[in-house]
């Protein structure tokens, strides 16, 4: 049974059997000397199974919730205090479920330097589903289901999703506070956050399965400290913010990518802000965002074997974008490219302005734009190739220059006859070996401003 059609089960089984959300008036704790099993009453102090009245207090020694059996309580603290081999383990084909009024601000399950094990079907429904506390691990086989109104999942120990286990936070605030290690094999669902999918702070995330994240909130992945590394498939729809790469002038977030990222429908697909990095050895892709990548004094690099493909945004009349939307937005940064940027369909291609700078080593392509690259920084094209083609205006350099050096290959091609090619207000420089080639009529195909400086080294054709 998958993920879904177990938490609908649960679902279907509270609204018939009519467990409480009201806050439990009874305490329940484990009195056992030794490991035993949940549901055997004479482990119990109050000599009863727990219930969903209850809050259940297991301070020391390992407790089984074994294969076919079904726990169920109010709340659950597991390690009330440092007393090391504190455990809970749940078996194949057996399920605990935790059910309060998520208004209630409570917790669902509190981890307190003990270990969780489940290899069954948790499902938890309140304010905070799940808080792990400083030296608490979790190690999922099977599927968790947290509902909560605050968070979903709270880390602060060590979380391993293995293989064939599933995550689902639905509804919160935040649906996964990472800030000690989490290492995803399996999958990671996040739905209906309002704030942070997934918020990526003081330690890292390393996905090598499946995080998938949407239907609205503010952000899909936060990393504000630490990093997320990616080996598996990212996936974010639907939210303001599809990733951001946070930080401060000590602390900084970063992604590093070597599988694939996929980002759709936001309103900016990844935001970099101050001091934080992106790094891709593989493929970033970003579609039906307004600005794919907007790149606010962090730095990002296209390794040689990273693809970076921007789809653009919705219709206008007569265009195949939207009015303003961009590619790549520089407000401040680095952005390298030693690979392939592909992108396609939108109002600007790349637009950095006056404290940004973007280096091509490799290929650039950019087609169906009205502006091809609208420049206020410093562009230098080292060895590479920009290819503008089917587009209106191509290269526009305003205050800083546009420098094409080593070899490199500037080419325009394609675009209307009421367009201009090149149009530079700053300096422009081609250097020896360096080619600038422009396809086809255009109204003004290459033109210096009156304050502007044309450095020619190289070639200058116009076809």
């Amino acid at each position: 049974m998958n993920y879904i059609s177990k938490h609908n089960a649960v679902i279907i089984l509270i609204l018939l059997g009519g467990w409480s959300s009201i806050a439990s008036q009874n305490l329940i704790t484990w009195d056992k000397a030794g490991n035993g099993f949940w549901h055997n009453k004479d482990n119990w102090d109050l000599g009863r199974v727990p219930n969903a009245m209850d809050t259940v207090i297991i301070a020391h020694d390992s407790v089984i919730v074994a294969t076919g059996e079904h726990a169920m309580a109010y709340k659950l603290v597991l390690g009330e205090t440092f007393t090391s081999g504190v455990g809970l383990a749940i078996f194949n084909n057996a399920s605990l479920t935790i059910v309060q009024n998520v208004m209630d601000e409570d917790v669902g399950i509190i981890i307190h330097d003990a270990s969780f094990f489940n290899a069954g079907l948790l499902t938890v429904v309140a304010d905070v589903g799940i808080d792990m506390r400083l030296g608490s691990y979790l190690t999922n086989q099977d599927s968790i289901s947290a509902t909560a109104s605050t968070t979903g999942i709270s880390n602060f120990g060590e979380i391993v999703n293995e293989t064939a286990g599933s995550i689902l936070t639905v509804g919160s605030f935040t649906g996964i506070s990472n800030n000690g290690p989490l290492v995803n094999d399996g999958k990671i669902f996040v739905d209906n956050c309002s704030n942070n999918g997934i918020l990526v702070n003081i330690q890292g995330l390393e996905n090598n399965g499946l995080i998938s994240i949407g239907n609205g909130g503010l952000r899909g992945i936060e990393i504000y400290r630490g990093q997320l590394i990616n080996l598996g498939l990212i996936t974010v729809v639907g939210l303001t913010e599809g990733i951001r790469t946070g930080g401060t002038d000590t602390n900084s977030g970063e992604l590093l990518n070597h599988d694939s990222v996929s980002i759709s429908s936001c309103e900016t697909g990844l935001k970099l802000v101050i001091n934080s990095t992106v790094t891709n050895h593989s493929k970033l892709d970003i579609r039906l965002c307004s600005k794919g990548i907007n790149n606010d004094n962090g730095s990002l690099r296209n390794e040689s074997l990273g693809v970076i493909s921007i789809e653009g945004i919705g219709t206008m009349s007569g265009f195949g974008y939207q009015s303003e939307s961009s590619g790549i937005f520089g407000s401040g940064g680095y952005l390298e490219n030693f690979g392939q940027v592909s992108l396609n369909n939108l109002y600007t291609g790349i637009e950095n302005c006056d404290d940004c700078t973007v280096v091509n080593y490799q290929n650039i392509d950019i087609t169906s734009f009205d502006f091809g690259l609208l420049s206020h920084g410093i562009v230098i094209n080292s060895g590479g190739e920009i290819e503008f083609m089917t587009g209106n205006k191509g290269l526009l350099v305003f205050s800083e220059v546009f420098r094409n050096e080593q070899g490199g290959t500037l080419s325009i091609e394609g675009c209307t006859s009421e367009s201009l090619a090149v149009k530079a207000f700053g300096d422009f420089e081609n250097n020896m070996g360096s080619h600038v080639v422009i396809k086809k009529p255009y109204a003004v195909p290459f033109s210096i401003g009156s304050l502007a400086t044309l450095d020619n080294q190289g070639t200058i054709t116009v076809e």
